[in-house]
């Protein structure tokens, strides 16, 4: 996984962490402040990290603190702890990317034409077949969240009211489809979901040009059509493949290589 960007220098984290002195906050921020280490390749893969007085004393933080955070990061397949040789980042066909931590992290540091190419191949595999699925099983309920969500997608007025609003749409046609697995897996992917979205509007001259495709998807999935909405999400999600194509070729041209995407929040 290339991050397209160097290495981050070990930092202390002393005085960002310490002002959350206490309880599951401060957890948190030892556990992504390590995690984000990891990702960026500052511990690279199969490399020992510091030890654990070298933690506690660059964090500023107790060892029962740092001893829960390598457990949360090891339970989420970053890291593993062996007696004699200490611990170690583990491969990266081991990291649950998945994982809404893991995820919310890898989105800040890896580069945008790598995360947005394999997170649309996700896409075209879940996306086209849910739309399906919602036309022919969606509940009453579950359409007027959908067509509440387009509602604010036409209201929208900033491209962070757009985002949430697009965010809504689709994971109400998820929620939609009758399969139980689905809505746990657009909890999942929110955080790259979000951010590809974000991104899109930002890179698009009019995000509202796509209102359009949107709602076709909408209509197909209101008059139970199933074969129509598969290919109305196909449509659509075509239309951010090229979106994300131009602006990856725009910013290569300007420098050489495409920011991460946690520069375009």
């Amino acid at each position: 996984m290339s991050t397209g960007k160097p290495a981050r220098s070990r930092r202390s984290a002393r005085a960002s962490l310490r002002p959350r002195s206490s309880g599951r906050g401060l957890l948190g921020m030892v556990a992504e402040e390590i995690g984000l280490r990891i990702l960026n390749g500052a511990y690279a893969p199969q490399a020992s990290i510091p030890t654990e007085p070298e933690l506690i004393s660059e964090l500023g933080v107790s060892r029962t603190v740092l001893r829960e955070a390598i457990k949360i990061l090891a339970a989420k397949g970053l890291i593993e702890s062996r007696t004699k040789s200490g611990t170690r980042v583990r491969p990266r066909t081991d990291w649950n990317l998945l994982d809404p931590m893991i995820l919310h992290l890898y989105c800040q540091v890896v580069d945008y034409s790598d995360f947005a190419q394999n997170f649309q191949q996700l896409r075209a595999v879940i996306e086209p077949e849910a739309a399906a699925l919602a036309a022919a099983n969606h509940t009453g309920r579950q359409l007027k969240m959908l067509e509440a969500a387009f509602g604010a997608m036409v209201s929208a007025h900033d491209i962070e009211q757009w985002t949430s609003a697009d965010l809504q749409f689709h994971e109400a046609i998820l929620d939609a489809t009758g399969n139980p697995f689905m809505r746990p897996l657009g909890a999942l992917i929110r955080a790259a979901l979000e951010t590809l979205l974000f991104h899109s509007a930002r890179s698009s001259a009019n995000p509202f040009d796509s209102l359009g495709v949107h709602e076709r998807v909408l209509e197909a999935i209101r008059k139970r059509e199933a074969a129509a909405a598969r290919q109305a999400m196909n449509n659509l999600l075509a239309n951010t493949a090229l979106s994300i194509s131009k602006t990856v070729r725009t910013e290569r041209g300007r420098s050489g290589r495409v920011s991460p995407a946690s520069q375009l929040r």
